[in-house]
């Protein structure tokens, strides 16, 4: 999958962050296929994202798949 190849590639070259996409099927599958990467959505429950975004801050993980509505509120401004 061409999404996948291109976000195992962000992963090796140390890029982090979110990457957003449209559906909770399509965040789970690509943060499947890197494990890197967590899921991030409306399907989780309170303290699995809280935990979710407690490791992308202290950068435990490289980063998320959330559902673009989702994912409005992720705070990434700490990532820089």
């Amino acid at each position: 999958n061409r999404r996948i190849r291109v976000l195992r590639e962000l992963v090796a070259d140390g890029e982090a962050g979110v990457v957003f996409v449209s559906s909770r099927v399509q965040a789970e599958r690509l943060a499947r296929g890197i494990p890197q990467l967590l899921p991030y959505h409306a399907g989780l429950s309170r303290e699995e994202r809280r935990l979710i975004e407690s490791q992308l801050l202290s950068r435990k993980i490289q980063g998320v798949v959330a559902t673009s509505a989702f994912g409005m509120g992720v705070d990434i401004s700490h990532l820089d």
